[in-house]
């Protein structure tokens, strides 16, 4: 990422995935990215989306769940709360709604999301993007949690839960679905979020997908030249 990178390198090769991916994932609240082990998803985000999406003022943050401490686990909705408020400069609660403290309850998401305004260091409104990097790890002996977290995906993901325009402090609020989320799984795990949206009966968690393939002849001249 050339946001944080010490060493600052150019992302070569992958011009119009980069492009391509960061657009789905702004026009969609849930983004399936996969291909095969080592193709270079990660990459791709960090250095070839990520600052796309920055430009058009979006606030991407990368984060692994399978990563958590084992001897103190925080909850995934715990850690995607971190992430947003790791990312976004100040995150300005608005009171529309009364606050749900229920984790596991399937609008636990939508509530914190509902209740909260994101800015950026120059205080302008932005939009997180949260993206779970390795997702297949989260189906290693958690698939019960990783289930109740994408059944609270999908109600994000469905725009019926948005609110009325709503009068908080004398100002008119409406709700809308200031988020985006994107699950990155390499190709041969990709069965197991199936089997789970299968599960769950979650179809709409299938409709937008990008599938990385290996570079074209143009871009490994590109990465190998420039």
């Amino acid at each position: 990422d050339p946001e944080t990178a010490e060493h600052k390198l150019k992302f070569c090769g992958r011009d119009d995935d980069s492009y391509d991916l960061a657009r789905l994932i702004m026009g969609n609240v849930f983004v399936t990215l996969y291909g095969k082990s080592g193709i270079g998803k990660t990459s791709l985000l960090n250095a070839g989306v990520f600052p796309e999406l920055r430009e058009e003022q979006y606030a991407p943050v990368g984060i692994r769940l399978g990563m958590r401490d084992e001897e103190h686990p925080q909850s995934y909705q715990t850690m995607i709360i971190e992430a947003v408020e790791r990312v976004a400069k100040k995150a300005e609660t608005v009171n529309v709604i009364d606050e749900q403290k229920d984790q596991q309850s399937i609008d636990y998401l939508w509530n914190y999301f509902a209740r909260h305004r994101f800015y950026d260091k120059y205080d302008e409104q932005t939009t997180p993007v949260i993206v779970f990097d390795q997702f297949e790890e989260v189906f290693r002996g958690h698939r019960n949690e990783a289930e109740i977290l994408l059944r609270q995906l999908d109600y994000l993901n469905d725009k019926d839960h948005a609110l009325d325009n709503s009068d908080v402090d004398g100002q008119i609020y409406r709700y809308e679905q200031n988020f985006r989320f994107v699950v990155s799984i390499r190709e041969d795990d990709l069965y197991r979020l199936e089997d789970s949206i299968d599960n769950c009966y979650l179809p709409a968690l299938k409709r937008c997908r990008y599938r990385l393939r290996s570079l074209s002849e143009e871009g490994a001249r590109d990465a190998i030249l420039i």
